[in-house]
């Protein structure tokens, strides 16, 4: 008998060290954040056509921090920034000339912790940017450790996460998402980063529709508010 229970325990451990990827240890969702980009909430304000909205999630992969996003920006350029072009450098008023996650709470100005586009970025090259219509751009990626600006309180993602999860669900991070612009290289438009109930937080695959949802909700809110 003994040697059965052993040979069972053998095969145990070998059956879980083969188990296909989707059966073993997943990412474990920590919690998440939106934030709406507008021109009004830059220091000084500016009066911008622009309009954009992020969902982010944070990340625990057996100890590995990170966060996810998805950003759509609706009235920036990307592609002259981003086509790997020389020749099409951003020239143009609403050329994106970066993209960066600062650290200021709303109404301050704030240093770079983490960059999609231009200086502070992404040192892993994971970030995405797709045209998604001739005015709208999905940017997709993830802050990883190693990816912050050197230097900055929270250039290590994990003291990112702890700072966002240390604000109850519906108040505003000190962290705010500023798109720049060949017209404004200051911030064009900007958005602070909100921490979201992890209990509203859709299932993974359904983050796409998170920020979509999310998104069509601001564009018309910010709309009609324009119209107004």
């Amino acid at each position: 008998m003994p040697h059965i229970q052993t040979f069972v325990a053998a095969l145990s451990a070998a059956c879980i060290l083969t188990l296909p990827a989707s059966l073993q240890a997943q990412p474990v969702l920590l919690g998440a954040a939106t934030a709406t980009l507008t021109g009004a909430q830059e220091v000084p304000p500016v009066d911008s056509p622009a309009i954009g909205q992020a969902a982010f999630r944070l990340w625990d992969d057996n100890g590995n921090r990170s966060i996810g996003y998805q950003i759509r920006i609706e009235g920036i350029d990307f592609g002259p920034a981003t086509d790997g072009d020389p020749g099409t450098e951003p020239t143009e008023p609403l050329d994106a000339t970066a993209l960066h996650i600062h650290f200021a709470p709303p109404g301050e100005n704030g240093p770079i912790q983490y960059g999609m586009l231009g200086p502070s970025h992404d040192v892993n090259g994971n970030v995405t940017f797709t045209q998604q219509t001739p005015d709208r751009w999905l940017i997709e990626g993830s802050w990883d450790v190693g990816d912050g600006n050197p230097g900055q309180p929270f250039a290590d993602v994990n003291a990112a996460i702890a700072a966002i999860l240390a604000v109850p669900p519906g108040e505003a991070t000190p962290f705010y998402l500023n798109a720049h612009t060949v017209r404004n290289p200051m911030g064009e438009i900007r958005g602070q980063l909100i921490r979201l109930d992890i209990a509203q937080v859709p299932e993974p695959g359904a983050l796409g529709l998170l920020a979509l949802g999310l998104s069509v909700l601001a564009l018309a809110q910010l709309r009609n508010g324009r119209s107004a």
